[in-house]
């Protein structure tokens, strides 16, 4: 039996609680500020990261500075947080189609984006899935003095004073006898005084502040501190000490000299010691990574930059030591050039004063994640190498890592805690100093997912078509030949259809069999050896539809039976609009659903055994290419052969491209079943829901080349937003819109016009210089940059730039294999597919051993 005393035994096996050193404890949710264990009151704001920098949002951010009391600390904290499981939990939620095939596409698309949180999206992609989030934060009060030891940090008992806050009335408050420390009552005051302003100047800047809520900052806290958890699972706040909500029960926490190992993820801080002598405000964007020269960060990471604003005295003082000592040395620029830069920067410092500026003290850090110790030591060496060349040195934090990264958190930073870790960490400035350096550019958030993208620093986001309606529902697609312009249509179709929308695609060139057969759409290809019927009036069921689409079926026999000389043309028309009204009645009244080109002809022929005009004559000749037995006889007689009442629609116009009197035809009948369904999809209640989507692939060999379909082009673009449907175009070139290469085309100017949605892939030179000299898109040097570097990577990713009047964003299609085997298949997987499926097996399966077929001979 040991004779050690029960305390000694005690100490052997007592661990610290994690949860000691988080600084939040209560919420006052009136007022939406945080209560902190030390004396002090916060302010959370969630932001939206800015994508590019600006002079307005550095100047907004400065009015922010200085709208804070003195001794305030502000915190920017940004996050490349490894949670994507909302946003790919919502994806798959919006994938609503119940078939086999799209389950099975979206299970096994969801499974890939979750793996690759913790490797290399691609292998020439050497970025993570991530989720960036930023925080801003300010804290009035806090410790005031130090203690000996990190562990002893004072802790004040601030829960009877959070409860009182909780109360509805302010008389109660007040007459609240605990309340009664006048020093509290003044910092909460403060903080409620600055609140509506700094949210303003927040606002201004672009970074749509909002206040966070309880259970979204436990979340912030277990994906800083429990990244092996699964998300989902995070607890909700019940209104007790809120920091024993952020970590989990299980988890340990191992302090280690130059690194710590949290929930088994190894952790390691830096902070920064030098910082650049000349600085570009855009530079704020390379923190998380180069877009420009595809760097990229390949672990999760923590960017914080904490301050506070000093007090008069305080900071004055701090400047004048400083000065003294250094103007002390004079010693020769010469031998020692940044003795010079010291001794202006100083000289500025005191003019600043001397006018009323208040300094600030600053410091930054960053917080890199790792699987093992191996991989966190790899990520730290690249980090610091990259920030170097941002001329930033970063050093390496020993022994201080814990406190270190509990000061980047959430209201974890205060004089006390920078004291501990070390004053000479920071710098003493000014407002516009910080304001310009202050990490809160990191990537586009998306809309609603219903296409998920990737931006090249890993961010996961979506966007949606029928996200503003104010701005319509168009888009156009612009992209040279190897730029995988049909493939970024292909995955809006998709991934469409796949959420239970119809889709319709005019395509020339074949790209879209694979996704059509795929999914068992209707695929509608020309063969002249065995044309299809596309009779229009097979679905006209009855007098009151005849009368409705009476308009169209005479279009359609004008543009059939009209001569081709313009001048003839127009001079007919007007004549052979009558004849053909009495002959569509007087055939529709004899055979119904059955009429066709042979009983509009008999009728015709009827009409001018009386009307006797050899213009009627000719028109009926005309119109006999058409007729039974002649060489176009069974595209427009018949029972119509295709019924358009599958959920995805393909014509494919290949075979038709040389042959205009029956493209145009063809075309005229397609765009009518799409326009009569979308406008009578907006009168069925019950498919309310359903969107239509129409895509016209290869663009440029319709433009300038049918009359009708730039008609049907127009009339889309400007009136399919009223109906809740999409018109979306691609072609290979922005001049392909300009007609004449001056002047815009009708069609062109009006896709231009009404498309919210600009998707530019990779192009010519000359077609970027025609875009850039359009003025339609300005442009800073830096956009100008990023839309050059579009570049896709054959078999890895597709790039795509997309411009709104909200957003520029670059983005990338990444597929997994699954869905390149499904869709993107080469002629000899084709084969192999085809021998599959003859051997009896569903598509699905035939892929599925496809995909085993090709591992099988990678391992050999």
């Amino acid at each position: 039996m040991s004779t050690l005393p029960l305390n000694e035994w005690s100490k052997m096996y007592d661990r610290e609680k994690i949860t000691d050193y988080l600084s939040i404890i209560d919420y006052d949710t009136k007022n939406k500020i945080w209560i902190t264990n030390d004396g002090g009151f916060g302010l959370i704001y969630e932001l939206s990261p800015l994508i590019y920098a600006s002079e307005n949002s550095a100047n907004s951010l400065l009015s922010a500075l200085q709208v804070l009391p003195q001794n305030a600390y502000i915190q920017t904290i940004l996050f490349a947080s490894p949670n994507i499981t909302y946003i790919v939990d919502n994806w798959e939620y919006l994938k609503t189609r119940k078939e086999p095939l799209s389950e099975e596409l979206t299970s096994e698309y969801k499974a890939f984006l979750e793996e690759k949180v913790k490797e290399d999206i691609t292998p020439s992609y050497n970025a993570p899935l991530r989720n960036f989030k930023l925080l801003l934060t300010v804290k009035i009060g806090g410790k005031e003095k130090i203690s000996p030891l990190f562990s002893d940090i004072l802790k004040l008992n601030m829960k009877s004073f959070s409860q009182i806050l909780k109360k509805e009335k302010d008389e109660q408050i007040r007459d609240d006898r605990k309340i009664n420390n006048i020093e509290l009552r003044k910092k909460y005051l403060d903080l409620l005084t600055i609140k509506s302003q700094l949210a303003g100047s927040l606002r201004q800047a672009g970074l749509n502040p909002k206040h966070i809520e309880p259970n979204k900052l436990i979340k912030f806290f277990y994906e800083v501190l429990n990244q092996n958890h699964d998300f989902r699972d995070t607890p909700k706040w019940d209104g007790s000490d809120f920091s024993n909500f952020c970590i989990a029960n299980d988890n340990t926490i191992e302090v280690k000299n130059k690194e710590i190992i949290c929930d088994k993820k190894y952790i390691k801080t830096l902070s920064v010691k030098e910082y650049p002598e000349e600085w570009d405000l855009n530079d704020i964007i390379k923190y998380t990574g180069d877009i420009l020269t595809n760097q990229n960060h390949t672990t999760p990471f923590i960017i914080t930059m904490n301050i506070q604003k000093l007090n008069d005295s305080e900071g004055k003082d701090k400047i004048f030591r400083s000065a003294a000592a250094t103007n002390s040395q004079q010693m020769p620029y010469s031998l020692f050039p940044k003795l010079k830069l010291i001794h202006k920067d100083l000289n500025y410092g005191m003019d600043k004063l001397q006018k009323g500026a208040v300094p600030y003290y600053f410091t930054m850090q960053v917080a890199i994640y790792g699987e093992n110790s191996e991989q966190v030591n790899t990520a730290f060496g690249r980090t610091k190498s990259y920030f170097k060349t941002l001329s930033f040195g970063l050093e390496e934090d020993n022994y201080v890592v814990l406190p270190a990264l509990l000061s980047m958190l959430p209201l974890g930073y205060d004089s006390t805690v920078q004291e501990f870790l070390d004053n000479k960490r920071g710098r003493i400035v000014f407002a516009e100093n910080i304001s310009e350096l202050m990490p809160v550019a990191g990537e586009f958030l998306g809309q609603k997912p219903q296409i998920p993208l990737i931006s090249s620093k890993g961010q996961l986001f979506g966007i949606d078509l029928f996200a503003y309606k104010a701005g319509g529902f168009n888009a156009f697609t612009i992209g040279m030949t190897g730029s995988g312009k049909s493939v970024w249509m292909e995955w809006i179709a998709l991934n469409y259809y796949a959420a239970n929308n119809k889709i319709w695609i005019i395509d020339i060139g074949g790209s879209y069999k694979n996704m059509c057969e795929s999914f068992g759409g209707q695929y509608i290809e020309f063969d002249k050896n065995n044309p299809i019927s596309l009779n229009p009036f097979t679905s006209i069921t009855n007098k009151e539809m005849l009368d409705e689409y009476m308009e169209f079926i005479v279009s359609l026999y004008l543009l059939i039976g009209l001569p081709k000389s313009k001048e003839l043309s127009d001079q007919w028309e007007k004549l052979m609009k009558g004849y053909l009204n009495d002959a569509i009645e007087d055939s529709y009244s004899k055979h119904g659903v059955d009429s066709c080109v042979d009983t509009i002809i008999k009728a015709l022929e009827d009409i001018n055994t009386k009307a006797k005009d050899s213009r009627l004559k000719d028109f009926i000749s005309h119109l006999s290419l058409y007729a039974t037995g002649k060489i176009y006889g069974k595209v427009l007689n018949g029972k119509s052969s295709v019924s358009f009442d599958k959920d995805l629609i393909v014509l494919e116009c290949g075979q038709l491209e040389m042959m205009p009197d029956l493209l145009n035809p063809v075309l005229m009948v397609l765009t009518f079943q799409i326009s009569k369904e979308i406008y009578l999809a907006e009168l069925n209640k019950s498919t309310a829901d359903k969107k239509n989507i129409v895509i016209m692939d290869e663009a440029h060999k319709f433009l300038g080349k049918s009359e009708h379909i730039e008609l049907f082009i127009e009339q889309a673009y400007r009136r399919f937003r009223k109906h809740g449907a999409s018109m979306i175009i691609g072609t290979q070139s922005f001049e392909d819109l300009l007609g004449d290469g001056v002047n815009f085309s009708k069609a062109g100017r009006v896709i231009i016009d009404n498309s919210y949605y600009n998707f530019f892939l990779m192009q010519k030179s000359t077609s970027r210089e025609k875009i850039k000299q359009s003025g339609l898109y300005p442009m800073s040097w830096y956009e100008s940059q990023v839309f050059d570097s579009l570049a896709p990577v054959d078999g890895e990713y597709g790039e795509v730039y997309v411009i709104t009047d909200k957003f520029r964003v670059k983005a990338r299609i990444v597929l997994n294999q699954f869905l390149q085997a499904m869709l993107f298949t080469n002629a000899d997987e084709r084969m192999i597919l085809n021998s599959y499926m003859n051997q009896g097996l569903t598509r699905l399966e035939a892929v599925k051993a496809l995909e085993e077929y090709k591992k099988n001979g990678e391992n050999k």
